[in-house]
Protein backbone atom coordinates (compact mmCIF):
# COMPACT_ATOMS: atom_id res chain seq x y z
CA UNK A 1 0.00 0.00 0.00
CA UNK A 2 3.05 2.60 0.45
CA UNK A 3 3.70 2.15 -3.42
CA UNK A 4 0.39 2.98 -4.46
CA UNK A 5 0.58 5.60 -1.88
CA UNK A 6 3.87 6.84 -2.96
CA UNK A 7 2.52 6.29 -6.99
CA UNK A 8 -0.01 8.42 -6.37
CA UNK A 9 1.70 11.19 -4.52
CA UNK A 10 4.09 11.82 -7.58
CA UNK A 11 1.00 11.54 -10.03
CA UNK A 12 0.05 15.00 -8.57
CA UNK A 13 2.83 17.28 -9.67
CA UNK A 14 2.54 16.62 -13.21
CA UNK A 15 -0.91 16.41 -13.19
CA UNK A 16 -1.01 19.96 -11.56
CA UNK A 17 1.59 21.23 -14.07
CA UNK A 18 -0.81 19.99 -16.63
CA UNK A 19 -3.61 21.76 -15.11
CA UNK A 20 -2.16 25.11 -14.27
CA UNK A 21 -0.84 25.17 -18.12
CA UNK A 22 -4.06 24.22 -20.02
CA UNK A 23 -4.96 27.22 -21.26
CA UNK A 24 -2.32 26.55 -24.44
CA UNK A 25 -4.78 23.93 -25.79
CA UNK A 26 -7.92 23.79 -28.27
CA UNK A 27 -10.08 23.16 -25.59
CA UNK A 28 -8.58 24.28 -22.35
CA UNK A 29 -11.59 24.44 -20.30
CA UNK A 30 -12.36 20.91 -20.95
CA UNK A 31 -8.82 19.94 -20.30
CA UNK A 32 -9.04 22.29 -16.98
CA UNK A 33 -12.16 20.21 -15.99
CA UNK A 34 -10.70 16.63 -16.35
CA UNK A 35 -7.12 17.53 -14.58
CA UNK A 36 -8.92 19.49 -11.54
CA UNK A 37 -10.94 16.60 -10.84
CA UNK A 38 -7.94 14.30 -11.49
CA UNK A 39 -6.26 16.32 -8.82
CA UNK A 40 -9.25 16.00 -6.41
CA UNK A 41 -9.20 12.36 -6.60
CA UNK A 42 -5.88 12.10 -6.32
CA UNK A 43 -6.26 14.05 -2.79
CA UNK A 44 -9.25 11.78 -1.38
CA UNK A 45 -7.16 9.03 -2.49
CA UNK A 46 -3.84 10.62 -0.25
CA UNK A 47 -6.24 11.35 2.56
CA UNK A 48 -8.13 7.87 2.61
CA UNK A 49 -4.84 6.09 3.10
CA UNK A 50 -2.31 8.79 5.26
CA UNK A 51 -2.33 7.57 8.72
CA UNK A 52 -4.64 9.61 11.27
CA UNK A 53 -5.82 10.13 14.86
CA UNK A 54 -9.70 9.99 14.78
CA UNK A 55 -9.28 12.08 17.92
CA UNK A 56 -7.57 15.07 15.29
CA UNK A 57 -10.17 14.42 12.81
CA UNK A 58 -12.06 17.29 13.98
CA UNK A 59 -15.53 16.11 13.97
CA UNK A 60 -18.31 18.35 13.98
CA UNK A 61 -22.33 18.37 13.50
CA UNK A 62 -22.97 18.43 9.31
CA UNK A 63 -26.05 18.97 7.46
CA UNK A 64 -26.74 16.51 4.60
CA UNK A 65 -28.36 18.95 2.70
CA UNK A 66 -25.41 21.50 2.92
CA UNK A 67 -23.25 19.19 2.29
CA UNK A 68 -25.06 17.67 -0.55
CA UNK A 69 -25.38 20.89 -2.03
CA UNK A 70 -21.96 21.99 -1.88
CA UNK A 71 -21.06 18.67 -3.39
CA UNK A 72 -23.09 18.97 -6.23
CA UNK A 73 -21.68 22.38 -7.12
CA UNK A 74 -18.52 20.66 -7.14
CA UNK A 75 -19.76 17.95 -9.15
CA UNK A 76 -21.39 20.30 -12.11
CA UNK A 77 -18.59 21.12 -14.30
CA UNK A 78 -17.82 16.92 -14.46
CA UNK A 79 -21.08 16.05 -15.08
CA UNK A 80 -21.49 18.74 -17.56
CA UNK A 81 -18.62 17.16 -20.00
CA UNK A 82 -20.58 13.58 -19.58
CA UNK A 83 -23.70 15.15 -20.82
CA UNK A 84 -25.15 14.75 -17.31
CA UNK A 85 -27.72 17.21 -15.43
CA UNK A 86 -27.12 17.53 -11.45
CA UNK A 87 -29.87 17.81 -9.29
CA UNK A 88 -30.24 18.07 -5.62
CA UNK A 89 -33.52 16.50 -3.71
CA UNK A 90 -34.22 17.54 0.10
CA UNK A 91 -37.37 18.00 0.97
CA UNK A 92 -36.68 16.24 4.21
CA UNK A 93 -35.07 17.64 7.43
CA UNK A 94 -32.78 14.91 8.79
CA UNK A 95 -31.25 15.43 12.23
CA UNK A 96 -27.35 16.48 11.72
CA UNK A 97 -24.55 14.01 11.94
CA UNK A 98 -21.17 14.34 13.35
CA UNK A 99 -18.38 13.54 11.05
CA UNK A 100 -15.66 15.70 9.66
CA UNK A 101 -17.79 17.79 6.43
CA UNK A 102 -14.45 17.84 4.03
CA UNK A 103 -14.59 13.90 3.91
CA UNK A 104 -18.15 13.83 3.53
CA UNK A 105 -17.71 15.93 0.55
CA UNK A 106 -14.85 14.47 -1.09
CA UNK A 107 -17.16 11.05 -0.12
CA UNK A 108 -20.20 12.51 -1.97
CA UNK A 109 -17.92 14.01 -4.46
CA UNK A 110 -16.24 10.31 -5.57
CA UNK A 111 -20.08 8.88 -5.32
CA UNK A 112 -21.43 11.53 -7.86
CA UNK A 113 -18.67 10.92 -10.28
CA UNK A 114 -19.30 7.27 -10.16
CA UNK A 115 -22.69 7.91 -11.39
CA UNK A 116 -21.85 9.99 -13.74
CA UNK A 117 -19.33 7.38 -15.46
CA UNK A 118 -22.47 4.68 -16.88
CA UNK A 119 -23.07 4.44 -20.05
CA UNK A 120 -26.62 4.69 -20.85
CA UNK A 121 -28.51 5.54 -24.01
CA UNK A 122 -31.12 7.56 -22.07
CA UNK A 123 -31.89 11.07 -23.73
CA UNK A 124 -31.21 13.43 -20.95
CA UNK A 125 -29.55 11.70 -17.97
CA UNK A 126 -29.50 13.44 -14.95
CA UNK A 127 -27.87 12.32 -11.43
CA UNK A 128 -29.87 13.28 -8.50
CA UNK A 129 -28.54 13.86 -4.97
CA UNK A 130 -31.11 13.00 -2.00
CA UNK A 131 -31.09 12.25 1.51
CA UNK A 132 -33.82 9.97 2.70
CA UNK A 133 -34.53 8.32 5.77
CA UNK A 134 -33.63 4.16 6.40
CA UNK A 135 -34.34 1.99 9.07
CA UNK A 136 -35.53 5.01 11.36
CA UNK A 137 -31.36 6.39 10.43
CA UNK A 138 -30.57 9.11 7.38
CA UNK A 139 -29.19 8.07 4.67
CA UNK A 140 -27.56 10.51 2.20
CA UNK A 141 -26.72 8.90 -1.53
CA UNK A 142 -26.76 9.81 -5.33
CA UNK A 143 -28.84 8.22 -8.16
CA UNK A 144 -29.90 7.83 -11.60
CA UNK A 145 -33.12 6.89 -13.02
CA UNK A 146 -31.81 5.17 -16.09
CA UNK A 147 -29.38 2.44 -14.96
CA UNK A 148 -30.15 -0.25 -12.57
CA UNK A 149 -27.72 -1.01 -9.53
CA UNK A 150 -27.38 -3.97 -7.05
CA UNK A 151 -25.70 -5.11 -4.68
CA UNK A 152 -23.40 -7.62 -6.54
CA UNK A 153 -22.41 -4.93 -8.82
CA UNK A 154 -20.78 -3.00 -5.71
CA UNK A 155 -19.13 -6.25 -4.48
CA UNK A 156 -17.35 -6.45 -7.60
CA UNK A 157 -16.60 -3.74 -8.08
CA UNK A 158 -15.01 -3.63 -4.54
CA UNK A 159 -12.32 -6.08 -5.21
CA UNK A 160 -10.28 -3.69 -7.41
CA UNK A 161 -8.34 -2.56 -4.45
CA UNK A 162 -7.32 -6.46 -3.39
CA UNK A 163 -4.36 -6.49 -5.66
CA UNK A 164 -6.12 -7.97 -8.93
CA UNK A 165 -7.83 -6.42 -11.91
CA UNK A 166 -11.10 -7.66 -12.30
CA UNK A 167 -14.07 -6.92 -14.59
CA UNK A 168 -15.59 -4.20 -12.88
CA UNK A 169 -19.29 -5.21 -14.20
CA UNK A 170 -21.29 -2.17 -14.96
CA UNK A 171 -18.48 -0.09 -13.39
CA UNK A 172 -15.63 1.73 -15.56
CA UNK A 173 -12.10 1.15 -14.09
CA UNK A 174 -11.88 4.38 -12.77
CA UNK A 175 -15.73 4.90 -11.76
CA UNK A 176 -15.03 1.47 -9.58
CA UNK A 177 -11.96 3.09 -8.05
CA UNK A 178 -13.47 6.31 -6.92
CA UNK A 179 -16.61 4.40 -5.33
CA UNK A 180 -13.89 2.26 -2.94
CA UNK A 181 -11.97 5.40 -2.49
CA UNK A 182 -15.12 6.97 -1.11
CA UNK A 183 -16.27 3.91 1.06
CA UNK A 184 -12.66 3.53 2.79
CA UNK A 185 -12.59 7.56 2.83
CA UNK A 186 -15.90 7.06 4.94
CA UNK A 187 -15.70 4.39 6.90
CA UNK A 188 -14.12 5.84 10.16
CA UNK A 189 -17.20 8.30 9.87
CA UNK A 190 -19.78 5.44 10.74
CA UNK A 191 -20.82 5.65 6.98
CA UNK A 192 -21.17 2.65 4.93
CA UNK A 193 -21.57 2.71 0.83
CA UNK A 194 -23.86 0.45 -0.77
CA UNK A 195 -26.27 0.15 -3.78
CA UNK A 196 -29.54 1.85 -2.77
CA UNK A 197 -32.41 2.55 -4.00
CA UNK A 198 -34.86 6.02 -3.73
CA UNK A 199 -38.25 7.16 -5.53
CA UNK A 200 -37.23 4.09 -7.77
CA UNK A 201 -34.07 5.48 -8.67
CA UNK A 202 -31.06 3.41 -8.42
CA UNK A 203 -27.43 4.61 -7.15
CA UNK A 204 -25.17 4.18 -4.61
CA UNK A 205 -26.11 5.86 -0.40
CA UNK A 206 -24.22 6.38 2.26
CA UNK A 207 -25.94 4.68 5.42
CA UNK A 208 -25.85 5.94 8.34
CA UNK A 209 -24.43 3.66 11.22
CA UNK A 210 -25.78 4.55 14.76
CA UNK A 211 -23.31 3.29 17.13
CA UNK A 212 -20.40 3.96 15.51
CA UNK A 213 -21.87 7.62 15.61
CA UNK A 214 -22.54 7.33 19.40
CA UNK A 215 -19.11 6.66 19.59
CA UNK A 216 -17.48 9.40 17.97
CA UNK A 217 -19.20 11.75 20.40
Amino acid sequence: MAEILALADALRTPLLQLHLSSEGVQDPYALKIITEHALRDIEAFITTYSSYDRAQLQMSPISLGAIMTDAAEKVKPYAKLNGISVGVDDHSKHQLVLGVPSRLLQGLELVAKTMCDFNSDYKNPEIMFRADTRHGYPRVGVYREDIDLNASDVAVAKRLLGGVQVNAGQFKQLAALRMVIASKLLEPLGLNLRSAKSNGDHGLALQLFPSTQIGLF
